[in-house]
């Protein structure tokens, strides 16, 4: 059985590369920010492993960008996106 840790390690950081840890390290309040004088930086999101994924997703896809990255901001749209790159569509 793999740890959390284990987990990230083995499956995401080859995928994703180091920045899928800004999240995890910003909620861990170890974020080196402002010259290290903060462990917290508001603007980790739109610069983590997870959100440059879930571009190259969609822009790899035929859907209007207009619309699909201002999905990315909405939890509750972001279900129908990801299948409709899974069909392919």
């Amino acid at each position: 059985m793999y740890h959390a840790g284990e987990v990230l390690a083995s499956q995401t950081l080859p995928t994703c590369g180091t920045n899928v840890l800004a999240n995890v390290i910003n909620e861990a309040g170890t974020y080196p920010t402002r010259n290290f004088r903060e462990g917290r930086f508001e603007g980790t999101e739109p610069i983590s492993g997870e959100r440059q994924i879930a571009t190259a997703a969609v822009d790899s896809s035929s859907l209007c960008l207009f619309v699909a990255f201002a999905v990315l901001d909405d939890e509750k749209a972001m279900p129908t996106v990801c299948r409709i790159l899974a069909r392919g569509e």
